[in-house]
């Protein structure tokens, strides 16, 4: 299970801001009962450098620069299936946000994470379903359980075959692994 957390009130991000030691494991966080593993923001000291430090190899600049095509790729689409759809019911309005502004980063995100496409909405579905329920306990819910199943098997495919993605970096990452991924 992958626990969730929250830094959001202002006295909170506050004092997350002016830690000098970077440690942000008690502002405002969370943990839902029953989760397995902690984030890197619920853990502070050596095991936080450590899970900071992998991530930071695992998604650099580099990574960022190379789905550049992807992301223009992307926004074209969402922007091609607006006029597509405009056309076709003869209006020229659209909502930018439901259309464009909030599945774009969903699919940039899963891209980068190794998430395939076609599997984004579902992606999306799954994580709403979740977040409108969260802190209350999330393992009975449907939605973790496609979302929990699916993970784990992407992560076996993973294993067997890595990509050029994040979720192949985190699992042969020896700070990180497979437990620490799940």
């Amino acid at each position: 299970p992958i626990p969730f957390f929250f830094i959001c009130r202002d006295a909170d991000v506050r004092e997350v801001l002016e830690r000098k030691d970077g440690s942000i494991s008690s502002a405002g966080n969370f943990e839902l009962e029953g989760a397995r593993n902690k984030t890197v923001t619920q853990i502070d000291g050596e095991p936080h450098e450590q899970l900071r430090n992998a991530l930071r190899d695992a998604l650099n600049v580099r990574h960022y620069r190379e789905i550049t095509p992807y992301i223009e790729q992307k926004t074209r689409q969402l922007i091609d299936a607006i006029e597509a759809r405009a056309a076709q019911s003869g209006q020229r309005r659209a909502d930018l946000v439901e259309e464009l502004t909030a599945p774009l980063p969903s699919y940039v995100l899963f891209h980068l994470v190794g998430i395939p496409e076609e599997n984004v909405n579902q992606f999306r579905g799954w994580i709403q379903e979740i977040v409108n329920v969260t802190p209350a306990p999330i393992w009975d819910l449907p939605a973790w359980k496609g979302f929990s199943a699916f993970i784990d098997k992407l992560i076996a495919e993973r294993q067997e075959q890595p990509q050029d993605d994040l979720l192949s970096r985190l699992i042969q990452n020896p700070a990180i692994g497979v437990d620490e991924t799940q």
